[in-house]
């Protein structure tokens, strides 16, 4: 499992959110079932592919293990955001891109493995920025498998 360690500028999401646990992951595939539907009122879409964000929780909620989840699409710039939608900006970051393979039910698996694999045996450390998902061509949303590149930030030790 080596990944490729690259950087990536800024860039803004919009899309819907919800709170998710590490027990409630079956939230994530409903929020993309509503936000599906609503892609087209997205405007100034910069492509095709399409994010699932994870944000980090404050407070109770991350202790909890809470975090937001956002699905969303990029967007050239934020100026008009859907109503019961929300627009987030990541930040400039170095990124481990691993490339998940198979049934989108499993990317917990990778992620796991990618935080409990080799992050301790890599020379990088995961720092406090988002980590997403990116949806291209190649994940087919019917069958909801394919590949999927998942973004995990990191700085050198």
């Amino acid at each position: 499992m080596e990944p490729k360690i690259e950087p990536r500028a800024a860039f803004h999401v919009v899309g819907l959110s919800g709170q998710v646990t590490p027990a409630q992951t079956t939230r994530i595939p409903e929020l993309w079932s509503r936000f599906a539907p609503r892609m087209n009122e997205v405007s100034k879409r910069v492509d095709q592919r399409s994010y699932g964000l994870c944000l980090a929780s404050s407070g109770e909620d991350a202790e909890a293990g809470c975090f937001t989840y956002v699905a969303g699409v990029e967007v050239s710039q934020i100026d008009a955001v859907p109503e019961g939608m929300i627009a987030v900006t990541v930040p400039t970051n170095t990124y481990a891109v691993f490339t998940h393979r198979g049934h989108v039910s499993q990317i917990k698996d990778t992620f796991g493995r990618a935080l409990g694999q080799w992050l301790p045996a890599a020379h990088y450390r995961h720092v406090a920025a988002p980590s997403f998902e990116q949806y291209d061509e190649r994940f087919n949303p019917r069958t909801s498998s394919g590949e999927i590149d998942l973004y995990l930030p990191v700085a050198r030790d």
